[in-house]
């Protein structure tokens, strides 16, 4: 199969920027030096320079000279030999290494390859190559101490010593030879780093003292399983501390060494297993692929459940920096690393590891080169290193490998960041392989493709552009980018369930049999399906109700609540406020004077229709108070006013005395077109945020509540003036800062309001930086992790694409535009790989099929 790859048009070489203030002379100069020329010049040009660049041309100088011109002259290499490092042996704070050349078809065995994180160069610490003064970065001095013998040579294959890194030829040639080489390795020393001296470094000594042991003979015990390990025992026996080792652990999951590209193909390729060192401390790989299942399971149970008084819980908080939950799935990946060594054999497959790759590395290039050993012959073939490539083409030809040799289109959902997006000159298509997305727990992603019988390619690219077949969904109409702060993000969401749940209250209200006999309720419901019934059959119908239910996986409920309302740290103090009888003091507690008043929503209502407020009207009431105070005051405001019921002698008024009291079907006719004409009046004169969601008709439930409670305008006045007082109160006390002070106190003690506060920061960082938007025809989507920007665009549902992706600047005619990113669409579920045909969505007509152009 032959892949087509793009040609751009290749950009002059330079100093890419690090260097803007340089001039030509000293640029040309620098480019010499990163070209290894054999000669360069022996000072660059004598225009001023910041001092801060002209410190760092010095240290590039000097480096040069000595590596390239004293340590390199006598060891150029051929395209069958390598370098090899021989470390003297010795015992003092100086290191002394020998520099050598062989072919390698005479080494097989007779040598170490070295993986380890090159880490700061500063402050560069100096060792003697072949009785020549040079630097090293101060990770590879702590490795050469840490791998040192006393009495005898070590040799061993460094990429920083073994292979002139100055010179882009010989990098590109040296790069080539990295699978031979690891493969050739007697054996591969992976090398954490020093580590922290006492009794900081007790951890790293009971782990590796743990790792090292024997056996477990002492601690197996007869079970009705079998045999099975006793924990204490075996750490007993082992004469360590259970805390320790397993604080080491993470540790040791948590070193630099394990975020670095080039691990993967020098842990890979080792053709025995590889030696651990942190420090002088070392152990087998076998020995951690035995106990990495156990210290997973020990370390999350000690975190969670543990003795508070190890301060285990604490000390791992402080060192992970990060989400638990982000952190647990990297060292799910250290254990599929670890694991799958030896099942792959030296390889893998593309798509499988591009999808879960969380490695970087300084160089973009070597997102690609760093992994070429272990892919298949026909990867390595189309990607042969070239440090003289231009990294935007590269990404673009393993964008395309990865499209139309792999039939992997999901992947423009695992790296949404586009290389260069206002830059014309390169395809809105082209992904910044720098920068994956990093889904959390709860985020719906893309159907496994490998795991498909039909691993067929559905987009191709000709000439820089992306071709598609597909269907048009709707164009946007709104939209509103999340990216302010948690508080906003959660306003946004709570008016964006707002709409989607419209005159919808009904179904979170399951009424007991004896009451379903209640000739109001059914007026109610009447009242709120036909007032609006135009708005429901306008959106596309669907089974699930907030956006934290639609947009999150399946298999991850419980880990956010079902309402944005839940998040709210505050929430039991406000529901306490709100309905508790009492002085609702400290969380809504009731105190023992019997005097004291109900909540400030308890009897607002009369008896007819006080328990079908609170049922299906008060909690939307109590949310529209903290993230949409302006909105609902301002229709309580018009509903007294500027309304249809504003006035005492108004038709509506007068009619009442008419209806006999048991024909609420007639005063529910009467109140239906009333109610959708306000609210749409009250749309188009009021421009709040709300309003841009399709209006505010989500208050006509409560409308409806006002409406039918009230038989005369005088109880119509004193209800709304009533639930104004409660709202601005409930308003005050959700901003009030001895609420949030209360909440800090009660987080620290109540595990309810702890979780509340954890679900508020997760919701919010879930959310970060996406767009939410609404299209014309009434579809809701919220475009997926890393995609901020949405504007004037259209949706479109791809063949090959689990879900639908948000096109720009879209030309009918031609049927191109600009990509944007891939988005979840309420109603769209994601794509049958399986599947020949696309279902059609309920509530909607797909139009002829079309192809799609991305430019």
């Amino acid at each position: 199969m032959k892949v087509a790859l793009p040609s751009f048009e290749k950009r002059t070489s330079g100093t890419g920027g690090v260097f803007p203030t340089l001039s030509y002379e000293t640029r040309k100069f620098i480019d010499t030096i990163k070209e290894g020329a054999d000669s360069v010049p022996t000072e660059p040009a004598s225009s001023p320079l910041p001092a801060s660049i002209e410190r760092e041309l010095e240290d590039t100088i000097s480096n040069y000279k000595t590596w390239d011109s004293k340590v390199y002259a006598d060891l150029r290499l051929d395209l069958r030999s390598i370098r090899l490092v021989e470390i003297l042996p010795g015992s003092s704070d100086e290191i002394h290494v020998e520099l050598i050349r062989k072919p390698l078809d005479e080494i097989k065995n007779a040598y170490e390859a070295l993986s380890y994180v090159w880490g700061p160069p500063n402050p560069a610490r100096m060792i003697q190559v072949n009785g020549i003064n040079a630097p090293v970065n101060p990770n590879l001095f702590d490795a050469l101490f840490a791998l040192r013998l006393s009495d005898a040579k070590r040799r061993i294959w460094i990429d920083a010593i073994c292979v002139n890194q100055v010179n882009t030829r010989e990098r590109s040639i040296e790069v080539r030879k990295m699978g031979e080489i690891y493969r050739l390795a007697k054996t591969v020393v992976v090398f954490l780093g020093a580590p922290p001296p006492p009794p900081a470094s007790n951890p790293v000594s009971d782990l590796f003292k743990f790792l090292n042991r024997v056996d477990d003979g002492n601690a197996l015990e007869e079970g009705s399983d079998g045999k099975t390990i006793n924990i204490e025992t075996l750490f007993q026996s082992c004469g360590v501390d259970k805390y320790d080792v397993c604080k080491g652990f993470v540790e040791l999951c948590l070193r630099p060494w394990w975020s670095r590209i080039w691990i993967m193909q020098e842990f890979y390729l080792a053709s025995d297993e590889p030696v651990w060192y942190w420090g002088s401390e070392h152990t087998g790989n076998a020995a951690l692929k035995r106990d990495i299942g156990l210290l997973m399971a020990l370390s999350w149970d000690l975190y969670w459940h543990g003795d508070t008084s190890s301060n285990f819980h604490a000390d791992v908080q402080n060192k992970i920096g990060k989400p638990m939950p982000q952190f647990s799935s990297d060292i799910r990946r250290i254990s599929d690393l670890i694991s799958r060594r030896a099942a792959t054999h030296g390889y893998d497959i593309p798509s499988r590891l591009y999808r879960e790759l969380s490695a970087r590395s300084t160089d973009p290039r070597d997102l690609i080169y760093g992994l070429r050993e272990i892919f298949d012959p026909v990867f390595r073939k189309v990607f042969v290193p070239d440090y003289f490539m231009q990294s935007e083409l590269l990404f673009a030809c393993l964008a395309v490998f990865l499209i139309q040799f792999e039939g992997w289109g999901d992947m423009l959902w695992w790296y949404p960041f586009r290389y260069a997006p206002d830059d014309r000159r390169l395809p809105s298509w082209l992904p910044d392989f720098t920068r994956r997305v990093e889904p959390v727990e709860t985020d719906l992603i893309p159907r496994n493709h490998l795991a498909s019988r039909k691993n067929k390619p559905k987009l191709v690219v000709l000439n820089h552009t992306l071709h598609a077949e597909g269907y048009k969904l709707d164009s946007i109409i709104r939209h509103v980018h999340l990216g302010c702060d948690e508080y906003n993000i959660h306003r946004w969401l709570w008016q964006f369930d707002q709409v989607i749940n419209r005159n919808q209250v009904h179904l979170n209200y399951v009424m007991p049999h004896e009451e379903q006999q209640d000739p109001w309720f059914g007026v109610f419901l009447k009242l709120c399906n036909d007032t609006s019934s135009e708005e429901r059959n306008h959106g596309i119908s669907h089974t699930k109700g907030g956006i934290l239910e639609w947009t999150s996986y399946p298999g991850s409920n419980g880990s956010l609540p079902p309402n944005i309302v839940d998040c709210l740290p505050s929430w039991d103090i406000l529901t306490g406020h709100a309905f508790s009888v009492g002085r609702r003091g400290t969380f809504g507690q009731p105190d023992d004077d019997s005097t004291a008043e109900p909540g400030l929503l308890q009897d607002i209502f009369s008896p007819r229709m006080n328990n079908i407020f609170l049922h299906t009207v008060a909690v939307d009431f109590i949310g529209a108070c903290v993230f949409d105070w302006e909105n609902l005051e301002f229709v309580l405001d018009r509903l007294t006013s500027a309304s249809p019921w504003s006035e005492a002698i108004s038709e509506h008024w007068q009619a009442m005395p008419e209806l006999p009291s048991s024909d609420q079907t007639e005063r529910a006719r009467i109140l239906i077109k009333r109610v959708r004409s306000f609210l749409t009046e009250i749309k188009e004169t009021t421009k709040n945020s709300a309003a841009a969601w399709g209006g505010l008709y989500h208050y006509n439930g409560l409308c409806n509540a006002i409406l039918l409670d009230c038989d005369n305008h005088a109880a119509f006045m004193r209800l709304i003036g009533a639930l104004k007082a409660a709202g601005t109160e409930l308003n005050e006390i959700a901003f009030d800062y001895r609420t949030r002070a209360e909440v800090d106190e009660l987080g620290a003690v109540d595990r309810v309001v702890a979780a509340r506060i954890q679900s508020f920061h997760s919701v919010a960082a879930k959310f970060w930086g996406r767009v939410l938007f609404e299209t014309k025809q009434g579809f809701l989507g919220l475009t997926s992790p890393g995609v901020e920007f949405c504007g004037d665009a259209i949706a479109v549902l791809l063949d090959g694409l689990s879900f639908p992706v948000v096109m720009r600047d879209f030309d009918s005619s031609s049927g191109s535009g600009r990509f944007v990113g891939c988005t979840i669409v309420r109603g769209v579920e994601i794509q049958d790989w399986d599947s020949d045909k696309t279902k059609l969505l309920a509530g909607f007509s797909f139009g002829e099929k079309s192809i799609f152009k991305f430019t």
